[in-house]
């Protein structure tokens, strides 16, 4: 059994083999700096559309009544983002009688002490929340 020969593929003039040799002219020397040009151009738009972060801080709050259910999981996410995913994690046990002011402070607090303009910060919140009585309302948070 024979196997066929592989088509020919035509290259673009912009698109060279590593192995293929060029004459140094000025044409080709102008093509090399404008081939330059637009891959820093791509790099750059690149690097912009791909946020990097120096960092990643996570701010985890849930309901101490929750913790019977609750507590065992969020351990667990506690060390995956540790160790895993090398994040700043703080875990918040909020209490019963806690008000919406006393939660939105302690997100507040958090974010004031770790948010730099570089990091990426998180909040993660086991509960329930409802809408604010008038438009505009902060949240009620709720076990």
């Amino acid at each position: 059994m024979q196997l066929a020969a592989a088509p020919a593929v035509a290259l673009s003039p912009f698109l060279l083999r590593a192995s293929t040799k060029i004459a140094p002219s000025a044409h080709s020397t102008v093509e090399n700096q404008v081939t330059q040009r637009i891959q820093a151009v791509v790099h750059d738009g690149w690097m912009r559309k791909c946020a990097s972060y120096s960092g990643m801080q996570v701010l985890m709050m849930f309901w101490e009544v929750d913790e019977p259910d609750l507590g065992r999981d969020i351990a667990s996410l506690e060390d995956l983002l540790t160790d895993t995913y090398n994040c700043y994690v703080e875990t918040i046990r909020l209490k019963p009688g806690a008000q919406t002011q006393d939660v939105a402070e302690l997100a507040d607090s958090f974010v004031r002490r770790t948010g730099t303009g570089e990091s990426l910060l998180m909040l993660y919140y086991v509960g329930e929340s409802r809408p604010g009585v008038k438009t505009g309302d902060s949240p009620i948070w709720a076990p």
